[in-house]
């Protein structure tokens, strides 16, 4: 069974991966980067649930073309205007790029779950496929907020001792809270 801590890491680097080829300033260039993140994420799925990518790799290629479509006829409309709607249409299809794998890589690892889509039913796919997008763009709003987990761990140990010196903590829990933070590291 494939580790949901991996997972997270290859669906996370990849958005950010694909946030970065959203801002190729080269129409077109920008969908094919995106595509490539997308098929190396799903590829690495893949091999994250010991599946033969090769059987799903038909699916792979149309579920990553599909929303780059999508995603070049929404943002590259901007490149008509100059200057500004250029910048306005790369940033968009960056952030349109990372919700858009974030949401492919949720319905992949679905299905790799489930060893089918939804039995094929077409409702199902799209109602789940938008769910995951809206779920992709509050992803990638949230990528650069720091996270309880993304302190660094001599912040989080002066933490805990000053809890232990406000006695809101005891020596034990202390202990055992240093022992958990110096486990994860």
């Amino acid at each position: 069974m494939a580790s949901k801590e991996n997972l997270e890491q290859i669906v996370k680097g990849h958005v950010l991966y694909a946030m970065g080829a959203g801002l190729i300033p080269v129409p077109g260039l920008d969908v094919t980067g995106v595509t490539l993140v997308q098929l190396d994420m799903l590829k690495k799925i893949a091999q994250e649930y010991e599946a033969d990518f090769s059987e799903h790799q038909l699916k792979a290629i149309l579920a990553a073309l599909g929303s780059n479509i999508f995603a070049k006829i929404g943002a590259n409309s901007g490149w008509l205007v100059p200057a500004f709607g250029q910048t306005v249409s790369q940033l968009t299809m960056s952030a349109l790029s990372g919700a858009l794998t974030y949401a492919i890589s949720q319905v992949y690892i679905k299905y790799l779950e489930d060893g089918k889509l939804f039995d094929f039913d077409t409702q199902k796919y799209k109602d789940f496929f938008n769910e995951q997008f809206e779920k992709g763009k509050e992803f990638v709003k949230n990528l650069g907020k720091k996270t309880e987990t993304d302190k660094d761990p001599v912040e989080k140990l002066k933490e805990l001792s000053d809890l232990k010196e406000k006695g809101a903590i005891s020596e034990e829990e202390y202990n055992k809270m240093k022992e958990k933070l110096f486990a994860s590291l």
